[in-house]
């Protein structure tokens, strides 16, 4: 690890929770540390805590230029949850019940929620009324790309509010099956939906039991897909801190056991002890401290990158791996790969054979005339069917050989095995 990555570790635990900063113990390249800051989304929340204290001998007035800056985001960014806030009491009015969770709502717990951004936002509807909610959408100027049937979210973006997510589940398919499928669906979610106020007003959301257990497990799947981020972990560590008394902790390291990810979490946990200043005993249920296992994933995550995106094909391949390996612990290799491929085929096909909403642009006589829609999946099966098969992406996602698996992804894999995931 560099010196510069364990320092914004500290620079983003002093932000969120709202404490001085400590000097830097040598020298360090500050461009560096805006770079990684930059990348992981962290630049908005850390340049308070350097504003503070100009002792800390960065360079200020490139510091005062980015402070101004993220100022003008936060500004932006409250406007867009306000807008948010309003649009989904509008959803309730209209009989579309929904959930806020992660984003605004995780915010709440750092010392100045405005300075913690979200990508997107996330909401859940009962499935019931997930077409209700698009077309609600739609209909307040939402581009809606339709989620795909073994799919667990719809994506739609607005000029002004950014990525709204729809889900319908909280886990894909194959995560809630293949990943999560040692425990009952059920253990995710037993808690009564609750009303909070965010900075920006009222939203509905999960109890705390079952929000922190979403934050932890949503962490740990962008984790083994590619990679997650500084933010996954001090959002994770922040819920503990700030809400322990309402929490069952018993119920939610119980999951966290049944899953065999709770090495991984306690490795998690204690990087925030030892690098942004968390307390241990504000992380109740936390594991003994093991060095090596910290050490993999302050690893993992300052040469991944934000969400593993410097070297992602390569992680992304240590995934299909694990998935291979957990599917063939009580299925054939035949067995495997035709789960792999029903799991695909759902999104193949529905990529092939879209409906009219999404033909319409590209073929826009199928609005007026549907029985047309045939011969537009026929052009689309000539033009881009063809060409799916021959550059084998119905095969992608699935190790057909596991010994042409990469060197790097396999050494991924061994990670998730020292972790104890693989159990």
């Amino acid at each position: 690890m560099t010196y510069e990555f364990e320092y914004l570790m500290h620079l983003l635990g002093a932000a969120s929770l709202g404490t001085h900063a400590q000097a830097p113990r040598q020298s360090v390249n500050w461009r560096k540390i805006f770079q990684m800051a930059d990348d992981q989304m962290l630049t908005p929340l850390i340049c308070d805590v350097l504003v503070a204290d100009t002792a800390l001998g960065y360079p200020v007035k490139g510091v005062l230029v980015k402070a101004e800056e993220a100022t003008v985001k936060a500004m932006k960014e409250c406007a867009k949850r306000l807008m948010i806030i309003d649009l989904l009491a509008d959803m309730e009015k209209a009989g579309i019940g929904c959930i806020m969770v992660k984003g605004s709502v995780a915010a709440m717990n750092y010392a100045k929620p405005e300075k913690r951004f979200s990508t997107d936002t996330d909401i859940v509807v009962d499935p019931a009324d997930e077409e209700r909610a698009c077309a609600f959408l739609r209909q307040r100027g939402f581009h809606v790309t339709d989620r795909w049937q073994n799919g667990h979210h719809a994506s739609t973006q607005h000029d002004a509010m950014g990525v709204l997510e729809v889900h319908v589940r909280l886990y894909d398919e194959i995560v809630e099956d293949v990943w999560f499928g040692q425990i009952d669906p059920a253990s995710f979610i037993q808690e009564p939906y609750q009303q909070i106020r965010t900075a920006e007003g009222l939203c509905n959301t999960l109890g705390d039991t079952d929000h922190l257990i979403f934050i932890i497990l949503h962490m740990i799947k962008h984790f083994i897909t590619a990679g997650m981020c500084l933010r996954m972990m001090m959002d994770t560590a922040l819920f503990f801190k700030k809400r322990r008394e309402k929490l069952d902790i018993d119920r939610i390291w119980s999951v966290v056991r049944q899953l065999n990810y709770d090495k991984l979490l306690s490795a998690i946990l204690w990087t925030t002890v030892r690098y942004c200043g968390m307390n241990p005993e504000d992380l109740p249920g936390i594991g003994p401290e093991e060095p090596e296992l910290v050490g993999m994933i302050v690893s993992d995550l300052e040469n991944g990158g934000f969400m593993g995106n410097q070297d992602y094909d390569v992680r992304a391949e240590s995934s299909y791996e694990y998935n291979r390996q957990l599917l063939m612990k009580d299925k054939s290799k035949w067995q495997y790969r035709l789960y792999m491929l029903r799991w695909k085929h759902g999104f193949k096909l529905a990529t092939i054979f879209p409906g009219k909403r999404r033909l319409a642009p590209r073929y826009p006589y199928v609005v007026k005339h549907p029985w047309l829609i045939p011969f537009a999946w026929v052009h689309r099966w000539v033009t881009r069917g063809w060409a799916m098969i021959f550059k084998k992406e119905l095969s992608s996602k699935i190790v057909m050989d596991e010994k042409k698996v990469a060197q790097e992804a396999k050494e991924r894999v061994e990670m998730f095995r020292c972790l104890g995931m693989m159990e």
